[in-house]
């Protein structure tokens, strides 16, 4: 399974009539899974639906920027839930490999949401989630390790 994590440009970004043509060219015809964190608020996630994809969208309440949107191909069978951690949403898609059932976790952590709540919040979280047999977190935290606040 290929997986893409990470694009880096808010979904504003892109006019709606390039958002497809741009995934489709890059990314979206290698890889079934793709995240897009720190994903800008939209008011119709449906103008950024891809070809072949279903698209998942956590909502936010917290600034402009706080949403995560996963594309998963519609091949893949899976089922999806947004849940609250505590203020920050979060996207789970679970879906079956000959290995066994997996979960996907994407997250995005908003600059507003302190560090160390946010760490306890997703700690808690993902300590509930071990009951599939193998877990991924695709995360942008948004966390200066180095830092003294970490």
């Amino acid at each position: 399974m290929k997986i893409l994590v990470g694009i880096n440009n808010f979904i504003r970004d892109l006019q709606t009539d390039e958002i497809e043509t741009y995934y489709l060219e890059t990314v979206s015809e290698q890889n079934e899974l793709i995240s897009k964190n720190r994903c800008w608020r939209v008011d119709n996630v449906g103008q950024f639906t891809l070809s072949g994809n279903r698209t998942f969208y956590s909502g936010g309440n917290l600034n402009q920027a706080d949403r995560v949107l996963v594309y998963v191909k519609e091949t893949i069978d899976c089922h999806h839930e947004v849940v609250d951690t505590r203020g920050q949403k979060v996207v789970e898609v679970t879906f079956r490999t000959a290995e066994g059932e997996m979960k996907m976790i994407a997250v995005y952590r908003s600059h507003e949401i302190n560090v160390r709540i946010f760490m306890n919040a997703l700690e808690d979280f993902l300590f509930n989630e071990k009951r599939t047999k193998c877990n991924f977190s695709i995360d942008d935290l948004n966390i200066d390790i180095a830092s003294e606040e970490a």
